[in-house]
C-alpha cells in the first residue's frame, strides 16, 4: 500500500500518537493500563478499597473503570481514524480521473489546529452539560457531597470530552471529504466497481471505531442508578454514537453512489440511442439483441455499492455493544463472587 506524504505539520497530540511504535490497539491497551494504575493508586492513597461492600462505592468503582477504558480507547481510535484516512487516500489514488485535483487526498488525515481545538472544547462543553443534567447539580455546594471517585470521574470526563470532540470532528470531515472525492474524482466502471471498494472499507472502519466506543459505554448501563438522570445521558450518548456510526459508514459512500447514478444515466442514454439506431437499420437484429441485453445488465447495477456481505458485517458491528453488555454482566458476577 502506497503512503500519502505528510503535507503539513500535525498537532502535538497527533504527532505523539503517530510516533508510538505500537499499533492503535496496543497503544490503547497501554493507555488503559496507565489510567487504571493511576486510579488504583488514587484509591489506595485514600484508603477507599475497604469500602467495597457499600453499594454506592461499587457503582462509583465500576463507572471509574469504564471511564478509564473509554479514556484510553478514544486516543487509540483517533490514531486509527487518522491512519485509516491516509490508507484510503492511497488506495483511491490509482482510481482517480486524470483531471482530478490532488488536494483532497493530500489533506486526508490532516486538520486545522484551531478547528480541532474548537471541536475539543465543544466536546468538553457538551459532556459537561449532560453530566450536570445527569447529576441534577443545581447548586455548587452539592459538590461537597460527592465521593472522591466522583471527582476522578469528572477529571476523566474532561479528557474524554476533549478527545471525543476531536474524534467526532475527524470522522465528520473525512466522511465529507471522501464523499466529495467519490462524487467528483473516482473513475466509475459500471461492470467492475472495484474503484469504490476503498470507500466501503473506510466506511466500515469508521463505523467500527464509533461502535467500539459505544460498546464501552454500554457497560455503564448497569450503574444508571448512580445518578438521577444518568440513564438519559447514556441514552443520549448512545444515540449520538449510533448516528456517527451510521454517518461514518454511509457518508463516504454517498458521493460515489451519486457518481454511479450519474454514470448509469449516461450509459443508459447511450445504449438507448444504439438500440434506436439498430432497430432503424436493416438486418441489425443481432446487434439489437446484444444492445438490449447490455441495457438490462446496466439497469441491474445497484446505485448504492453496498452488497449483502457488507450489510451483514455492519449488522455484526452493531451487535458488538450487546455482547459487551452481556459480558459486563458476567464480569460483574465473577468479581462479586470473588470479593464476597
Amino acid at each position: 500500500m502506497a503512503q500519502v506524504p505528510a503535507a503539513r505539520p500535525s498537532p502535538w497530540s497527533q504527532r505523539f500518537l503517530e510516533r508510538s511504535p505500537f499499533s492503535p490497539f496496543w497503544s490503547g491497551a497501554l493507555l488503559a493500563v496507565g489510567f487504571l494504575l493511576v486510579f488504583l493508586l488514587f484509591e489506595l492513597a485514600l484508603g477507599r478499597v475497604t469500602e467495597y461492600q457499600v453499594d454506592s462505592y461499587r457503582e462509583d468503582l465500576r463507572v471509574a473503570v469504564v471511564l478509564c477504558l473509554l479514556a484510553a480507547y478514544l486516543p487509540a481510535a483517533w490514531l486509527h481514524a487518522v491512519r485509516s484516512a491516509r490508507w484510503t487516500a492511497a488506495d483511491l489514488a490509482p482510481f482517480l480521473k486524470r483531471n482530478a485535483g490532488a488536494i483532497d487526498l493530500e489533506d486526508a488525515g490532516f486538520y486545522a489546529r484551531a478547528r480541532l481545538r474548537r471541536a475539543g472544547v465543544a466536546g468538553v462543553a457538551w459532556l459537561g452539560v449532560v453530566l450536570v443534567f445527569a447529576e441534577s447539580v443545581s447548586d455548587i455546594t452539592a459538590l461537597e457531597q460527592m465521593s472522591p471517585e466522583a471527582y476522578f470521574h469528572r477529571a476523566l470526563a474532561i479528557w474524554i470530552g476533549w478527545v471525543a470532540g476531536r474524534l467526532a470532528y475527524a470522522i465528520w470531515v473525512e466522511s465529507k471529504r471522501f464523499s466529495r472525492v467519490g462524487r467528483e474524482y473516482v473513475e466509475i466502471d459500471l461492470l467492475d466497481l472495484v474503484s469504490v471498494a476503498p470507500l466501503i472499507r473506510f466506511g466500515l472502519r469508521q463505523a467500527l471505531v464509533t461502535i467500539g466506543a459505544f460498546s464501552l459505554l454500554a457497560l455503564m448501563f448497569y450503574d444508571f442508578e448512580a445518578a438521577p438522570n444518568l440513564i438519559w445521558f447514556l441514552l443520549a450518548a448512545s444515540l449520538a454514537m449510533l448516528f456517527f456510526a451510521a454517518a461514518g459508514f454511509l457518508l463516504p459512500v454517498r458521493g460515489v453512489r451519486d457518481a454511479i447514478a450519474r454514470e448509469k444515466q449516461h450509459e443508459l442514454a447511450r445504449v438507448n440511442e444504439q438500440i434506436r439506431l439498430a432497430r432503424a437499420g436493416s438486418g441489425a437484429l443481432p446487434g439489437l439483441a446484444d444492445w438490449i441485453a447490455y441495457r438490462g445488465l446496466i439497469e441491474s447495477v445497484h446505485e448504492w455499492p453496498v452488497d449483502a456481505p457488507t450489510l451483514r458485517r455492519f449488522a455484526l458491528y452493531l451487535a458488538i455493544p450487546l455482547g459487551s453488555w452481556l459480558g459486563g454482566a458476567l464480569v460483574e458476577r465473577m468479581v462479586d463472587a470473588l470479593l464476597n
